[in-house]
């Protein structure tokens, strides 16, 4: 089984709000679950750096000490690292 926590790195209050959302995913699904972290909207994030609100760093400390996969950000609106997280975690989960 497998899952994706995403956020939006341009809403602060999206990233903080992972914990909870961790937390329910961890209550109620498979003990042994495959969690991939996605920080999406980095389309948004590359027009204009200044509309980033959670850095590299934040995301990936959290990544490791929640034990998620991260790949790297994605923009789902470009397309961006949406196959390579999909792949990622469906290799994990097989």
């Amino acid at each position: 089984m497998g899952a994706l926590l995403v956020f939006d790195l341009t809403d602060r209050e999206s990233f903080e709000n992972l914990t909870y959302w961790l937390q329910c995913l961890r209550e109620h699904a498979e003990e042994h679950i495959i969690i991939a972290l996605v920080a999406n909207k980095c389309d948004l994030v590359k027009e204009d750096e200044s509309k980033r609100q959670v850095s590299l760093q934040e995301i990936e400390k959290f990544a490791n000490e929640s034990d998620l996969l991260f790949i790297g950000e994605t923009s789902a609106l470009a397309n961006i690292n949406i196959r390579e997280v999909v792949e990622g975690l469906m290799a994990r989960v097989h």
